[in-house]
């Protein structure tokens, strides 16, 4: 009987969780080894600023994976033995055959001084704790402190601010940007608020190149909301409302922030940080540690996904780390270690091909096709159709089937 052990329960890691279950003959096991039993969909946080769902609607708990043969071990996860297959955690040992890594990335908002006080789960309650309109965009509260923001200011200069350095899916400025502009225009009092986007890239979304940027941009500007490139976030001084960017000062009246991230400390524990701000380097293709060529240590059993993993482009920089680009990994993998655990040859590969759908206010979406790993990325932006939207749609309403 082989154990499969996948740490991490988000988007890529379910996926991968239950792929291998539906993959794997009855006999052999399938572990998911995560500490927050409450999770969150995170694309649909600004179906909350918009008023189409609420909270309720997008969180589930983990309990119902259950029901689908997989095993859950409510625990942290502190090292990685690799010599023996072994999950340390806070409680319990966990052995494995094959280790599938998606743990993702930690908020680190303390990395910016002034940005929150204490930073907390995400999902759940408490986790936006600012003194002053300063406003998490990655969490439900700070969605919700914003929305009540919105709802009582009559007036002001409003910042989307991106930070320097790895954070969670690149267009998220520019959608909220707009979004923020929906929701001022229908509430009739848009002409007396500024919006801004200030951010590290150049133009939004450089993984995708600077044609889809110029478009964006190009809507951006016909609703009034500005772009700001090359400003690099420092500190936020919170008394006298400024942003404090290497850049310059900008003061604000309300200031709304994608968070940074950073690697998980039992990645750094057991000494597997080999990429670029500490994230996992991995095959680009296969998912491995090691390449399929050159394994080392146990690392061709040991697979990692989703945000944990820096996957250099060959243009430069690096994939982006998205729920999409995450689940279509944990499709990779989940289908190479059933092929292993059956004696076969794993034939599946992450191609870098990848769709986005970028929300774009009262506009159809800006939806883009392209391929991160491909030398010219070859990234075109299909046409404004507003059903593009539904693409979001479905995904969501697989990952709430996923927990029920």
């Amino acid at each position: 009987m082989a154990v499969v052990v996948v740490v991490g329960a988000g988007i890529g890691g379910l996926s991968a969780a239950i792929s291998l279950r539906k993959g794997l003959a009855p006999g052999h096991q399938v572990v998911v080894v995560e500490r927050e039993m409450v999770q969150g969909f995170y694309p649909s946080l600004l179906w909350i600023l918009k008023g189409r769902r609420t909270p309720k609607d997008i969180t589930r708990s983990l309990d119902a994976i259950r029901r689908r043969g997989i095993t859950l071990i409510h625990d942290t996860v502190q090292d990685i033995d690799m010599a023996r297959r072994v999950v340390k955690c806070e409680r319990e040992q966990v052995p494995y055959d094959f280790l599938v890594l998606a743990p993702g990335a930690e908020h680190a908002p303390e990395r910016v001084p002034g940005l929150v006080d204490v930073p907390v789960h995400p999902m759940t309650s408490g986790s936006a704790r600012t003194s002053g309109p300063v406003f998490n965009l990655f969490s439900i509260d700070g969605i919700l402190g914003l929305r009540g923001a919105l709802e009582t200011a009559e007036r002001g200069d409003i910042l989307v601010v991106a930070p320097t350095g790895p954070h969670k899916c690149p267009p998220v400025p520019v959608e909220t940007a707009m979004i923020l502009d929906r929701v001022l225009r229908r509430a009739g009092k848009r002409k007396r608020f500024s919006i801004s986007v200030f951010s590290p890239e150049t133009l939004p979304f450089e993984a995708a190149g600077a044609a889809v940027g110029r478009t964006t941009v190009r809507a951006m500007e016909r609703r009034g909301v500005s772009y700001h490139g090359n400003w690099h976030l420092e500190a936020v001084e919170r008394g006298r409302r400024l942003a404090v960017f290497t850049e310059g000062r900008v003061a604000y009246d309300i200031l709304v922030f994608i968070p940074p991230i950073r690697v998980p400390d039992f990645v750094k524990q057991a000494g597997l940080s080999s990429g670029k701000d500490g994230f996992l380097r991995v095959d680009p293709h296969y998912l491995s540690l090691s390449t399929m060529d050159n394994p080392r240590g146990g690392e061709d059993r040991v697979f990692a996904i989703g945000d944990v993993t820096d996957i250099p482009m060959p243009r430069g920089g690096s994939v982006p780390k998205s729920g999409a680009v995450a689940h279509l990994q944990s499709l990779v993998v989940a289908g190479n270690i059933a092929a292993l655990v059956s004696g076969k040859t794993p034939r599946r590969r992450f191609s870098g091909l990848a769709m986005c759908v970028v929300e774009m206010g009262d506009f159809p979406p800006v939806t883009i096709v392209g391929n991160f790993l491909s030398q010219s990325g070859g990234f075109r932006v299909l046409p404004r159709l507003r059903a593009f939207t539904t693409v979001k749609q479905l995904v969501e309403r697989n990952w709430l089937r996923e927990r029920q």
